[in-house]
């Protein structure tokens, strides 16, 4: 019976190595190195630990996440319990603003936040007019540009707001959406003038006191 040839001490599988050398210095490499070894290194064990690593870190920038998004698309798609640890964590750092700049790059789970926000309240009305008015710009999808525009109407968007949407190059492919803005500018100036009014008849009644003392 052959006896098992013993490996020589340093003689260890690569892989054993790496895994060694990766548990003992991984917190010494920086987020910009383990975004680039996602980036770089064709090893896919490797790409997944650097993307957990990653996720450990404290005081993560939008930067730092957005340049991670770009490079690890193939693992997050693989790992779908990795990938919704690393939207949770990057969608809760994320300005309404920073959900927008995701939305142009088409990517849905900041669409998703936006309007959770927007449902809940959680961005002021004027903010949520501001950058669904921005995503109308655009979007280049029909069905989508109405469902904001839908969403817009709710907000009650003020006389400059709509007469920002009714000049936007694209709008001459939705004449619907035309007409309603048009009906919500009419009640807007409205309100506007009888404001004025009422702000002089306010006027006249302040003179009409000071002239009885």
């Amino acid at each position: 019976m052959k006896r098992k040839k013993k490996i020589p001490h340093g003689k260890k599988s690569p892989q054993t190595r790496l895994n060694a050398l990766w548990f003992q210095k991984k917190k010494e490499i920086g987020i910009k190195d383990l975004i680039n070894i996602v980036r770089i290194m064709d090893y896919p064990p490797l790409k997944k630990r650097a993307v957990i690593e990653f996720l450990t870190r404290d005081n993560l920038s939008f930067d730092n996440f957005y340049r991670m998004l770009g490079t690890a698309e193939d693992v997050l798609e693989k790992y779908e319990d990795l990938k919704s640890k690393f939207w949770k964590q990057y969608l809760e750092l994320c300005s309404p603003d920073n959900l927008v700049e995701l939305i142009e790059i088409g990517e849905k789970e900041a669409a998703k936040e936006l309007f959770f926000r927007i449902e809940n309240a959680s961005i002021s009305n004027r903010k949520a007019k501001q950058v669904l008015i921005r995503i109308f710009e655009i979007v280049t999808d029909e069905k989508v540009r109405r469902e904001i525009w839908r969403k817009i109407k709710e907000l009650e968007p003020q006389e400059e707001e709509l007469i920002y949407i009714l000049n936007l190059p694209c709008m001459y492919a939705f004449p619907r959406i035309i007409s309603q803005a048009q009906k919500l500018l009419r009640p807007n100036r409205n309100k506007k003038k009888s404001n004025r009014i009422l702000k002089r008849i306010e006027k006249l009644i302040e003179e009409i006191k000071k002239g009885q003392d």
